[in-house]
């Protein structure tokens, strides 16, 4: 599970705070946008990242 975690923030983590908190697997954007969404493991999490980025990428200062 932690190379998962690990996987997931090094592709992922310039937008989005990744975590796993008792088992369940959450995301959050870091512009604030959507609050908190879980998964049930870390290639629901993926697919959901990749989804919302699709659909709206995330702002951050370094990307502006």
């Amino acid at each position: 599970m932690e190379h998962a975690l690990e996987v997931l923030r090094s592709g992922w983590g310039d937008g989005y705070r990744i975590g796993l908190d008792d088992g369940v697997w959450w995301y959050e954007r870091l512009d604030a946008k959507g609050g908190r969404q879980e998964a049930s493991g870390p290639d629901d999490v993926a697919r959901m990242i990749a989804d919302d980025h699709a659909f709206l990428p995330v702002r951050t200062e370094a990307g502006r």
